[in-house]
């Protein structure tokens, strides 16, 4: 009988040494989580501009410390044949007039912008320098 009683303190000393084991590695819910930084990516293309929306959002990505780069990523789909300066306008209106002039440098281009026509080529060049490739160009005739 005794040594039944003697097996049962230790069992009981055992469970709560390994419930404490287990319970310290729990974290506090106050303690602050770490983000590491990061780029947060949007996709967009013709007449899809729904990824912004609402921009309150977007902005608030921006405004994040967290956040290194806001990717404008293509949906690699066509643009039939718009011209380069009614993309440029369409990513300005669409997008850029949301974005304070203090995080202007976070946004990046990246992917193919396919069956656009070159109608302007310093809004081509911006469209390269923000980070874009155009593909399957059609060059209008009447450029300067």
């Amino acid at each position: 009988m005794k040594t039944i009683f003697c097996k049962q303190k230790i069992l009981i000393f055992a469970l709560g040494l390994a419930g404490a084991s287990i319970l310290s590695g729990c974290k506090d819910k106050n303690e602050p989580q770490i983000v590491q930084p990061h780029d947060v990516v949007y996709e967009f293309g013709l007449n899809n501009f729904s990824a912004f929306q609402p921009y309150y959002y977007f902005v608030l990505t921006l405004d994040s410390a967290e956040v290194t780069n806001v990717i404008l990523q293509s949906d690699e789909k066509s643009w039939e044949y718009f011209g380069v300066s009614k993309i440029k306008a369409d990513i300005e209106s669409e997008i850029l007039s949301f974005v304070k002039p203090e995080n202007m440098k976070k946004i990046k281009g990246r992917g193919t912008l396919y069956d656009v026509t070159i109608n302007n080529q310093e809004d081509s060049a911006y469209l390269v320098n923000l980070g874009f490739k155009l593909k399957n160009i059609i060059y209008n005739q009447k450029q300067k």
